[in-house]
């Protein structure tokens, strides 16, 4: 006589209907979490360029000022100037154009577009703030001690 173990109903074990489902479950949450980090990690290169743009706006208006680059009330606007760097800035390309009010004519509106790209699509962002104009308050003392060692 021969004898088939038959496996017992009430013996331990999963079925492999309960073992894909857990596959499938498995599966779904760790999909979840690679989206969520990738879309985290995209944030982060996305905050950490605007952040970056910004610093290279505050370092174009120091230099600006800095360099007299602004030019006499009422004189003529400065150049506009299209595609500039900051090697500090790698991949950074800035653009700058001003305006001039009448009303006002010691101050200019200053234009500047700060662009990048980001998977392979153009990106910018614009800033728009007001410069005073005239000479910067170190290149009056030197003019003023020169004018005076000349007497």
């Amino acid at each position: 006589m021969s004898t088939l173990a038959r496996p017992d109903r009430n013996s331990r074990g999963f079925t492999l209907i309960e073992m894909m489902a857990a596959m499938m479950i498995l599966a779904f949450g760790v999909t979840t979490v690679f989206a969520v980090f990738s879309t985290g990690l995209a944030t982060e290169e996305m905050a950490s360029l605007v952040r970056d743009s910004a610093r290279m706006v505050t370092t174009v208006r120091e230099n600006l000022h800095q360099d007299g680059a602004l030019g006499e009330d009422g004189g003529a606007l400065p150049e506009a100037v299209q595609g500039a760097t900051l090697p500090q800035y790698p991949g950074l390309r800035y653009d700058l154009a001003f305006d001039a009010d009448p009303d006002r004519p010691w101050e200019l509106i200053v234009h500047m577009t700060v662009r990048w790209l980001r998977r392979g699509s153009d990106v910018s962002e614009v800033y728009r703030f007001p410069m005073a104009r005239g000479k910067p308050l170190h290149m009056r003392i030197a003019e003023e001690r020169g004018s005076s060692d000349e007497r």
